[in-house]
């Protein structure tokens, strides 16, 4: 007698230990939470204190390998760094400091953590969304909190749910920001917990679908355009590529499709916010600012043209130089993090952040990955914080892969019961 077990199958004896999951949730509160990265100190030193939770708990599990690929990543920071205080005639020490650290335990978390790493992050992301759903519906029903902390931005940070000022559609439809600053960072953590398990997307329906369902509805309260937009492109490829059964392919689509383009037409927050946009940056000038996606990039142009290699730095009266009539939390309100990142780090660090990512041995989809961390930096700063910076040094090692990246054949296990001999 025989039979084969569930090919999806994963042992439970694994578990995870306190400091791995604290490691994570610390991570994910480093990397948006008003509450630690708009309160004094903290969020200045918030890369150095995972670089020493990591160190002190997890030291004996990084090898020498790993080290070197530190050093080097901080080597290339340092050069950097050296060729703006060269180019612009002054540098922040520690904005430095503080985005090596970051740097360093986006390296760090995932290696020493391997795969459980997306597998922390999707269950801590399920529990906020799920916490961030009861709150956003108290809101829709007209019951607001008091901020647990005194912020200067217009927000109100309950640590465990962000209530925006004027983060709504229209006149009554809040939009969820879940624990971070804005409904799109939101949406692209989200996001980022599929992006995770972009080789396994159906192990990942299959095993936490549970988890799936709730971020997706979590997802549609931030009536982020992005957020829409590449979970469409996720689904579209799930379809593609994870069902086995094409015939079952065009009637999927058949509802899909107009599904998505009515919704596009239909909806404030995709067409007519694309249109509008258009018309934004059509009358937009190099001395007038403009917030949009589109706006920012042709802001951000202006400073990458100046310095395109290393940058205009970190501080912000070299990041801003032509607009210092402005102030800076002004500028700092733009939205494309990913001109944003070039013009402030230059396109040296942009184009090795990539080269990482696409050069990751346990990383099979390359391309697809490559083309959605792309469209989601076009949305926030993402690269100011740990989670996406992790996303090159991520373990994306599937059921059916190697960490060389080579396929490895599947395995069928068989349990034979056989009679004893008397």
């Amino acid at each position: 007698m025989t039979r084969r077990t569930d090919k999806y199958h994963v042992s439970r004896k694994k578990g995870f230990s306190a400091w791995e999951i604290l490691l994570v949730l610390l991570m994910i509160c480093f990397s948006g939470n008003p509450a630690f990265t708009s309160v004094g100190i903290l969020g200045k030193i918030g890369g150095l204190l995972l670089v020493m939770l990591t160190l002190s708990v997890f030291w004996k599990r990084i090898r020498w390998d790993e080290w070197k690929r530190l050093l080097s990543w901080q080597a290339v920071l340092v050069l950097i760094f050296a060729m703006q205080f060269v180019n612009l005639h002054y540098v922040s020490p520690l904005a430095c400091v503080n985005f090596m650290s970051k740097l360093a335990a986006a390296i760090l978390i995932p290696y020493v953590l391997g795969r459980k790493f997306r597998v922390i992050y999707l269950r801590i992301m399920t529990v906020a969304g799920a916490v961030s759903l009861v709150f956003y519906a108290l809101n829709l029903c007209g019951v607001f909190f008091p901020s647990l902390l005194h912020l200067d931005q217009p927000m109100e940070t309950l640590i465990v749910y962000t209530q925006r000022e004027g983060g709504y559609i229209g006149s009554s439809m809040y939009r969820n920001s879940g624990m971070f600053w804005e409904p799109g960072a939101f949406a692209g953590y989200i996001v980022l917990a599929f992006m995770l398990y972009i080789d396994d997307l159906k192990f990942l329906v299959y095993r936490h679908l549970p988890s799936v369902l709730v971020l997706l509805v979590c997802l549609l309260t931030t009536f982020s355009t992005a957020g829409y937009l590449l979970t469409a492109i996720l689904t579209f490829f799930y379809i593609f590529l994870e069902i086995r059964k094409k015939i079952l392919i065009i009637p999927v689509l058949l509802v899909l499709i107009p599904a998505v383009a009515v919704l596009f037409t239909r909806s404030e927050f995709l067409g007519e916010k694309i249109a509008k946009q258009f018309e934004g940056i059509s009358t937009m000038d190099m001395d007038s600012i403009n917030y949009e996606r589109l706006g920012s990039l042709i802001f951000d142009s202006q400073y990458i043209a100046m310095h395109p290699l290393f940058g205009n730095g970190l501080a912000g009266k070299t990041r801003y130089a032509l607009h210092q009539q402005f102030s800076e939390e002004t500028l700092a309100a733009f939205s494309n993090g990913f001109s944003g990142c070039i013009a402030s780090m230059g396109v040296i660090f942009m184009l090795m952040y990539l080269a990482a990512l696409y050069r990751n041995p346990t990383l099979t989809r390359k391309w697809l990955l490559l083309i959605l961390v792309i469209l989601a930096l076009q949305s926030e700063y993402f690269l100011n914080y740990p989670l996406y910076l992790s996303v090159p040094f991520a373990d994306f090692c599937s059921r059916t892969t190697r960490r060389d990246g080579k396929k490895s054949r599947k395995r069928r296990i068989r349990f034979v019961w056989r009679k004893s001999q008397s």
